[in-house]
């Protein structure tokens, strides 16, 4: 029998003591339960704007309102935002992006994926199971050139001719299953021109997969989204920043 979701119900934010993996297999664990998200997202919408901490002299919802007005195509809808860097995630971490999108549909709002390109990535490979002697074993494929220190912005974009290499690489892997998988999918997706860089590439990609599947987010990377007057915050009071973080 599955678990009774209104075990993980919370009024407002999740214990993640609490927060377990189901163990048996196709089990699925979703906090907080669906049915209380859209009053969640507006409760949450109601304390940034009437909260009165201030942010290098401005109130969080006159913060909030400005970022919005700077970034967002339609300032005055609700906004679901999830993030991840642009990186080959697994399907429990893009499943964030499922939810996001059902959430502002239902609120008549906008999802907005948060490219998080700033980081330096392990690895730019995908990793590809394939069997070998009765024994199912990883083969990684190379996707871009991993250099030390490197941000996922400053990745160069792959060229084509290099796309088609490492299409004929993983087909060969993944013999049969190549053609009946969302591959070739993201690969076109990849090959989509012009791209000024690796993380236009794989948002490509990822877009594409998406929107065969009625996912359409509005992707918004840190680069163009970066200014913070947090930051700023911080740096003017790092001795208030220090007391408020240890006392909570």
């Amino acid at each position: 029998p599955r678990p009774d979701p209104s075990v993980w119900a919370c009024p407002a934010m999740l214990n993640y003591q609490q927060l377990a993996a189901p163990a048996y297999h196709g089990g699925v664990l979703v906090a907080p339960v669906p049915r209380s998200c859209v009053m969640l997202a507006r409760e949450n919408s109601d304390r940034l704007n009437s909260s009165s901490v201030r942010i290098s002299g401005a109130t969080l919802g006159s913060l909030r309102a400005a970022t919005r007005a700077r970034l967002l195509q339609n300032a005055n809808q609700p906004v679901i935002v999830v993030g991840h860097q642009p990186d080959f995630i697994h399907p429990g971490v893009w499943a964030k992006n499922v939810i996001a999108q059902r959430l502002a549909q239902a609120m008549q709002g906008v999802a907005v994926n948060l490219v998080v390109d700033s980081d330096a990535p392990k690895r730019l490979s995908l990793r590809i199971p394939v069997t070998h002697e009765d024994r199912l074993i990883v083969r990684e494929v190379r996707m871009g050139p991993l250099r030390p220190g490197c941000a996922y912005e400053q990745i160069q974009a792959i060229p084509f001719s290099e796309i088609e290499n490492r299409k004929g690489e993983i087909a060969g892997l993944l013999g049969d299953r190549f053609a009946d998988s969302l591959m070739p999918t993201f690969l076109d997706g990849l090959s989509e021109s012009p791209h000024t860089d690796w993380v236009s590439q794989v948002t490509s990609g990822r877009r594409r997969i998406e929107s065969q599947l009625g996912i359409e987010l509005q992707d918004l990377r840190i680069r163009d989204a970066r200014w913070s007057p947090l930051a700023a915050h911080l740096l003017l009071d790092p001795g208030g920043f220090a007391l408020a973080y240890n006392e909570s």
